[in-house]
């Protein structure tokens, strides 16, 4: 019952919210209160810009502590209004304050029901502040206070491929994208077109209700191969499904729009013209958006057909203030060499990357990268005073843009 007056809702609200517009009129302004913004065509020879952090937002360089208990790699990490939330290789939880300064961590790996036997991933409440470690050996979200005191345990399914993002008031969004990139003509493939379900956390239910958005042809951001005992995978960092402030974003390769999913709506974004010359599939995924700017990242997806070699990615961009898509490239004024700017998906300027708040755009710089670009004399403002006291074995420095109004 509860799951029909879900979807019903859903229903309702996307009918409500779809009646009377379009996303096939190219020439229409964007319509911030619903995030539509105009058709694009990813092969289109759109002008080329060069786009300089600074002149689009304000940029903050925060350094995460290190300490004995604060020991991070290259982590994804959940920023809030207080605080950043990450985790490291030895499955702690690890709170910074938003200053970056360490504040505490927690480790609960074991097999009692209250602990789990790793992270694979994490979620977070950004107003309760609720963490939720997604444990998917276990099949299970475990739930903590900031502090690392447990609050409960919660099923997931079975098998589950892909992430689980936080919805709304003790809702969690689980994607299971099972076998969408196995290259292997010989393994079985049960590819799940309706993966959407929500994971209902809130006090005393364990409840999981599907969601019926189909996806005719799904396709990962992975490149996996499988033969015998022998697999690899391969992740390009061009998420088709990502979270963004209060949005959870879906730019599937195949579909034809980029939506929302928001609250209880599904909200198209923007339409999108898809078809590669060599009839493979072209990922797509919401780097910053604000009322303001969209900036959709893009790239050939990575099959054997293309020898493995990394296709390059394209951004785009849209600016209300002069309207048009551009082909664009991201540059940061403190670093004086453009050929020094971080070019690869994983390491570039994107919100989709990390979990941010709304209107925020992030990059992780490493220590040794930082140092490295110290040494070399192109470092300039802000950054070269904070490399001064750097070594290459600090934790990373969290780069913050938020956007422009």
């Amino acid at each position: 019952m509860k799951n029909s007056i879900l979807i019903g809702v859903l229903t309702n609200v996307i009918a409500g919210l779809c009646s009377g517009c379009s996303l096939s009129s190219g020439d229409r302004q964007p319509r911030t209160d619903s995030l539509i913004w105009p058709d694009i065509d990813l092969l289109a020879d759109y002008p080329e810009t060069d786009i300089y952090l600074q002149d689009i937002g304000t940029v903050d360089y925060i350094p995460l502590e290190l300490t004995d208990s604060s020991l991070l790699g290259n982590p994804r990490i959940i920023m809030t209004e207080r605080y950043i939330i990450t985790s490291n290789s030895a499955d702690n939880v690890i709170v910074f304050n938003r200053d970056g300064s360490y504040s505490h961590s927690f480790n609960k790996v074991g097999q009692a029901p209250f602990e789990y036997t790793s992270i694979d991933q994490l979620a977070v409440d950004p107003l309760s502040h609720t963490i939720y470690v997604i444990d998917k050996l276990m099949f299970r979200a475990q739930i903590y206070d900031l502090y690392g005191n447990y609050i409960g345990s919660r099923k997931l399914p079975a098998n589950l491929f892909q992430d689980v993002y936080f919805l709304d008031k003790g809702m969690l969004l689980g994607v299971d994208r099972k076998d969408v990139s196995i290259e292997d003509a010989g393994y079985p493939k049960q590819v799940n077109k309706e993966p959407f379900f929500i994971l209902d956390c809130s006090a005393g239910n364990d409840s999981i209700y599907p969601l019926h958005y189909r996806l005719e042809n799904p396709v990962s951001d992975l490149y996996l191969s499988s033969s015998g005992d022998t697999s690899f995978g391969i992740s390009q960092w061009i998420f088709p499904i990502s979270r963004i402030g209060d949005y959870v974003f879906v730019s599937e390769a195949l579909e034809d729009t980029i939506y929302t999913i928001h609250k209880d709506a599904r909200i198209p974004v923007v339409a999108k013209h898809h078809t590669s010359k060599n009839q493979i599939p072209i990922l797509t995924a919401i780097d910053g958006i604000n009322s303001r700017f969209l900036f959709i990242n893009s790239a050939e997806k990575l099959t054997a057909s293309n020898n493995l070699g990394t296709p390059d990615a394209e951004l785009f961009a849209y600016d209300n203030d002069s309207p048009g898509w551009k082909k664009a490239r991201l540059i940061n004024r403190d670093i004086d060499d453009l050929t020094k700017q971080a070019t690869d998906p994983q390491h570039r300027i994107s919100a989709s990357n990390h979990t941010l708040l709304n209107g925020y755009m992030g990059q992780l710089l490493s220590a040794e990268r930082i140092c490295d670009l110290r040494d070399s004399g192109v470092l300039k403002g802000e950054l070269l005073k904070l490399s001064e006291g750097m070594t290459h074995e600090d934790n990373p420095v969290l780069l913050l843009l938020r956007l422009n109004e």
